[in-house]
């Protein structure tokens, strides 16, 4: 693969020019991946339970993307057709694949036991810190539970295993860095060159809807178009949305972070406290946490009980930021798994320090990853223009 090497393990591969440019390289660098991606796709997610039944989700789940698409920005669709075309692979896998999370979490009021994404995420502000400089972590949970599309953990591991380091250089907007996965063109864990990073958090709420942006495109979008938070929060105040969602973005040049909790129809903004910010898998906001009453899960309360405790402490250093995602403590042993921080559905593991333009990534192989250790990445030569390959 012609990209640019790895760091802590993973391949890295530098996404420059227009929208077409852009999706052009990642299908042709990542064709042999986004192959192999989309056939686990097809066995894993849509053919676990049957070819009747995979032939149904796949067409319901197809019905959904492409009213999605309807909402897509023109450059969005033009870097999705050339990634498909170079790619080799159909447009609508290409479509799937970057709705999966919203598809998830819009068919789950019909099959509870789909699963979807978790995490754990914090912000510690220079207050808290050992060298006073803002950290930002994040935990990327995966998971099936036991039920509609239950496969022993293997989603999770394909999607660990198939991690790329991408850094972009569009020729309209900031660069950025994302951690994501062949064919996938949204950010779910990313830092721009302004030195905002974001991370994105599973928060249902029933009562979604198909007709918006899928929400890694949205956050995309803000790594590539915003600032500031101020700017973050008016482009998702702008945009047309689908799920409920929380979307932890932090500023390194601000020193400051913003907890978006993404309803339909409404935004609701946390700001720190006491120099930090928490959150899981529910709303902070009353309103908004009564409505989801019934639906949240309750190893998301332990989560973020456990993060707000670890939290709590003074001085935090990197390495300590780093040892709070690999937590593995529960209430008791009859505690669901997930109840840790640091659990099975554990893929990705990350610490930002932006202002210093530097990342930890864990380095683990087999979730939870981040028990392993990490590894640090300068993002100096990622972050900048004028270092992407010319394609």
């Amino acid at each position: 693969m012609d990209s640019g090497g790895q760091l802590a393990g993973l391949p890295v591969v530098f996404l420059g020019g227009g929208p077409r440019e852009i999706g052009e390289r990642h299908g042709r660098l990542l064709r042999e991946e986004i192959g192999a991606l989309r056939e686990e796709l097809h066995t894993h997610v849509f053919g676990v339970r049957g070819r009747l039944f995979g032939a149904v989700f796949r067409r319901a789940s197809l019905f959904l993307a492409r009213r999605m698409q309807c909402h897509l920005p023109l450059s969005t669709r033009v870097e999705m057709e050339a990634l498909a075309l170079a790619a080799r692979v159909p447009l609508d896998d290409i479509l799937l694949l970057n709705c999966f999370d919203d598809l998830v979490n819009l068919l789950r009021i019909f099959a509870p036991g789909l699963g979807g994404v978790l995490c754990s995420s914090f912000v510690l502000l220079s207050s808290r810190t050992a060298d006073g400089h803002l950290l930002h972590g994040r935990n990327l949970d995966y998971y099936f539970p036991p039920g509609l599309l239950s496969d022993g953990g293997h989603i999770t591991k394909v999607l660990r295993r198939s991690q790329v380091l991408f850094a972009y250089e569009p020729r309209n907007g900031y660069a950025f860095v994302s951690i994501g996965w062949p064919g996938y063109i949204g950010a779910l864990t990313a830092v721009n060159e302004r030195h905002l990073t974001l991370s994105s958090l599973t928060s249902y709420l029933p009562g979604g809807a198909a007709r918006g942006e899928p929400t890694g495109i949205l956050y995309r979008r803000i790594m590539q178009e915003a600032s500031d938070l101020r700017e973050a929060e008016q482009l998702l105040r702008q945009a047309r949305r689908t799920i409920g969602n929380n979307l932890l973005v932090a500023s390194g040049e601000e020193e400051d972070a913003r907890l978006f909790q993404l309803a339909p129809g409404k935004i609701i903004v946390a700001t720190p406290v006491d120099g930090r910010l928490v959150c899981t898998n529910h709303f902070l906001d009353p309103e908004l946490r009564r409505r989801q009453s019934h639906v949240i899960q309750p190893h998301s309360l332990t989560r973020a009980a456990r993060l707000s405790e670890l939290c709590r402490r003074a001085a935090v250093d990197p390495a300590t930021a780093q040892s709070f995602l690999a937590d593995i403590a529960r209430p008791s042993q009859a505690a669901d798994e997930y109840a840790a921080v640091a659990n099975p559905g554990t893929l990705q593991s990350v610490v930002f320090s932006p202002a210093e333009e530097r990342l930890w990534i864990a380095i683990g192989q087999t979730p939870p990853v981040s028990l392993a250790g990490f590894e640090r990445v300068e993002l100096s030569e990622l972050l900048h223009p004028g270092r992407a390959e010319a394609g």
